[in-house]
């Protein structure tokens, strides 16, 4: 026989290297399919070189077949993002014998057919485009797992895991951690005849694969995974494998007392014993929502706040405890903080907009490669300064630290939110000052003027005066959000719409009028009960954004917008931007305004890096500054003719 055929079952590369040891002279095919799809409808013909080959792909479509990537909204997706499979073609079914509903789920109108009765199949399964075209299977789509916000397929890091030169097998699942908290824990067989790697070898490397959130917090080693009966991995015994998780890097333990009280409230915290001084918060379990926690408790026990920006460069005891031991207790300087500072390319500047740190910064460095440098722009006042009062006195502060961190251009500006409206004046102050802005990027950021009038009709309204300025922010945010709610949900006519605002204003402002009075006998200015103070200065910090007006822009500007701009501002595709940025560029992303930056961050960093990507391919030549940027400043005035 010369010719075998595997179906039915995902092929594993370990299987077809034995096969072809004892079947040299043979090909092996790898089909994929369904009864819905007349049972085949990739084919794959397996190499006998399978260096490098973590997984055996599906192919691509047989003859008179057709099969696409899609995302939640059927949009289609590009090579490497993950994505529902769905199939079409001449071979596929009309549908369920006497099952209506379950055709109507599992057939749909084919968007890319120009013929009306063309269908695809929602096959269930998850995969992704290889480079080469062809199709990678990542398990079903009730077998994606959700962590802490994040849409993870564990076939992606077992994949991932396969690719290790000393890894032979290795299985991932989901476990409860402190609290409600749950972590990815990877189990791994090490390879035989070489040395087994460290677990945070083993973290370092899936770190240059996968986005952050994809590595394991725990890696444990076993001498062969448990398998059921039928010969597949049995994944529940694999949680009675490592019923206490262990640290992942050498020990090295606290010798003064701020020290072992770190390490107490990290244990305490990550449920992660021992935890030594250089270890990383990270790679032991930590994220965002923790480290957060791990702040209060610090302030707590030492009196002091730490920005959650002190995380960004070092997430370690040591980092931490010098911090605190510092003599000097004031703030950091520069709101310009290093996420990745490696990298040949030019620094891209991030102005995240997130008054609670931004630690999602970390994670969206990564998915731009390690080329990429990177810095993060801290929001005016988040340290708990006084605002400054206009964003136009915010860029030209962030300006002023930029240019000690970069001193010739070409500069690389984005933004999310509040934060792209504060990069938006920062590009045009430097163009001003004769500077190359080479690419502007806004993450759901709209023009402000949209809402201003709210803010001067809060300001010049008599009675409102008597209001702090915590409840004018406070007042403005809600009626922004609600007016944002109206727009979208009611489209009949001006009228109705003024009426309906008009009520809930007045009322609003009534409540606002009476509460403050009331307060005012017994509570000092600016206190709000039901507020934290951060979200006091978050308020605030809208309002003086509500009262930016931004110039027209003819620099090179991309919109990177989720469905929250298309409902809130239906009628205008560029939420504001068309009249004022000359040269924009429009990206549709999935998600909302707030899960754009948990569950499909990978999308954002995905089109981030593709333009980064592109602007530096394009840029490379013709920058006069990129000879020298890196030189003395005897070499930059050589190339700027002296000039500098």
């Amino acid at each position: 026989m010369r010719l075998w055929v595997s179906s039915g079952e995902a092929l594993e590369v370990s299987l077809c290297r034995r096969f072809y040891q004892a079947m040299p002279r043979t090909t092996l095919l790898n089909l994929y399919g369904s009864t819905e799809v007349s049972a085949d409808a990739t084919a794959y013909v397996v190499p006998r070189n399978l260096e490098g080959l973590a997984t055996v792909p599906l192919g691509r479509p047989i003859d008179n077949t057709r099969y696409y990537v899609l995302g939640e909204q059927l949009n289609p997706l590009p090579i490497g993002a993950v994505g529902n499979l769905y199939i079409g073609g001449e071979g596929l079914a009309r549908g369920y014998r006497n099952r209506t509903e379950m055709t109507a789920q599992r057939f749909i109108a084919d968007p890319f057919s120009a013929n009306p009765q063309a269908q695809l199949y929602h096959t269930g399964d998850r995969a992704k485009y290889l480079p080469d075209g062809n199709l990678e299977y990542l398990g079903r789509a009730d077998s994606q797992v959700k962590v802490r916000g994040y849409r993870i397929e564990l076939k992606e890091i077992e994949t991932a895991l396969a690719l290790h030169p000393q890894v032979a097998a290795a299985a991932v699942t989901v476990q409860s951690g402190a609290g409600d908290d749950q972590n990815l824990v990877a189990y791994v067989v090490s390879t035989k005849g070489k040395t087994p790697p460290s677990a945070r070898t083993v973290q370092g490397f899936l770190r240059q694969k996968l986005p952050a959130y994809m590595v394991p917090a725990e890696i444990h080693f076993l001498d062969s995974l448990p398998m059921t009966p039928s010969g597949k991995l049995d994944r529940r015994a694999l949680k009675a494998k490592s019923p206490f998780p262990q640290a992942t890097d050498r020990y090295m333990p606290p010798d003064d007392p701020v020290e072992w009280q770190l390490v107490k409230i990290w244990e305490e915290l990550l449920d992660v014993r021992p935890i030594g001084v250089t270890h990383n918060f990270f790679e032991c379990g930590g994220h965002s929502l923790l480290a957060i926690r791990m702040m209060n408790r610090i302030e707590q026990a030492f009196g002091r706040r730490l920005p959650l920006s002190t995380l960004f460069a070092d997430a370690t005891i040591l980092h931490l405890a010098d911090c605190l031991c510092r003599e000097s207790v004031r703030e950091r300087e520069s709101p310009i903080v290093p996420v990745q500072t490696s990298g040949t390319r030019t620094p891209f500047f991030y102005l995240h907009g997130d008054f609670s740190g931004g630690l999602y910064c970390r994670t969206l460095a990564q998915l731009l490669g390690s080329d990429q440098p990177f810095y993060g722009v801290m929001p005016s006042g988040i340290d708990g300064k006084p605002f400054l009062p206009s964003v136009e006195a915010m860029a030209a502060e962030n300006i002023e630290h930029l240019l000690a961190q970069q001193h010739v251009g070409p500069y690389f500006l984005g933004g999310y939110c509040n934060g792209g409206l504060v990069a938006y004046e920062m590009a045009q102050q430097l163009r001003q000052q004769g500077r190359t802005v080479e690419m502007l990027m806004l993450l759901d950021t709209w023009v402000p003027r949209y809402f201003g009038w709210l803010s001067a009709i809060i300001h010049h309204t008599p009675g409102l005066s008597r209001l702090d300025p915590n409840r004018r922010g406070q007042l403005y945010v809600r009626l922004r959000n609600y007016l944002v709610r109206t727009l979208s949900a009611y489209h009949q006519g001006p009228r109705v719409l003024l009426d309906l605002y008009s009520q809930k204003a007045g009322r609003m402002v009534r409540h606002s009028l009476r509460t403050s009075s009331e307060e005012r006998a017994s509570k000092p200015p600016g206190f709000d009960a039901n507020a934290p103070l951060q979200l006091q200065r978050q308020r605030e910090f809208s309002r003086i954004i509500s009262e930016y007006r931004p110039l027209p822009y003819d620099g090179r500007t991309i919109l990177l917008r989720t469905r929250y701009l298309e409902e809130s501002y239906p009628a205008d595709r560029t939420a504001g931007w068309g009249s004022l940025a000359s040269r924009l560029e429009i990206q549709e992303l999935p998600g909302g305004h707030e899960n754009c930056l948990t569950e499909h961050l990978g999308d954002v960093g995905w089109h981030m890096g593709k333009y980064l990507r592109d602007c530096h391919e394009n840029t490379q030549v013709s920058n006069p500054y990129s000879v020298a940027v890196l030189g003395e400043t005897k070499a930059i005035s050589l190339v700027t003719g002296g000039k500098f």
